[in-house]
């Protein structure tokens, strides 16, 4: 369930990306980085929240969704330069072709 939930919150971030890029009309939002970004955060959020609510199997909610964390942060933050290479270079080539 948590990797079918991975790859919605995956499909989201492009979908939303997609968007925000073609109403610029240039590659501004880098899908994993949002992606590694929001896992992250949402998990600190939510163990803050426990914390300060008094979740009694905080430690047990933690540790079991940790790995997937882990997993959505890690590849996120490891495809990101390559978005961005391949959209740097995308942007090069159709700047080109103008001049």
């Amino acid at each position: 369930m948590q990797i079918a939930a991975l790859l919605i919150w995956l499909v989201l971030s492009f979908a939303i990306a997609k968007l925000v890029n073609l109403v610029a009309k240039r590659p501004i939002m880098n899908p994993w980085l949002w992606f590694a970004a929001s896992y992250g955060v949402l998990y600190v959020i939510g163990f803050i929240l426990g914390a300060a609510r008094g979740a009694p199997n905080l430690a047990y909610l933690a540790g079991y969704y940790l790995p997937i964390t882990a997993v959505g942060v890690v590849w996120g933050l490891w495809k990101s330069p390559k978005w961005r290479a391949a959209h740097d270079a995308k942007q090069a080539e159709l700047e080109s072709s103008f001049i």
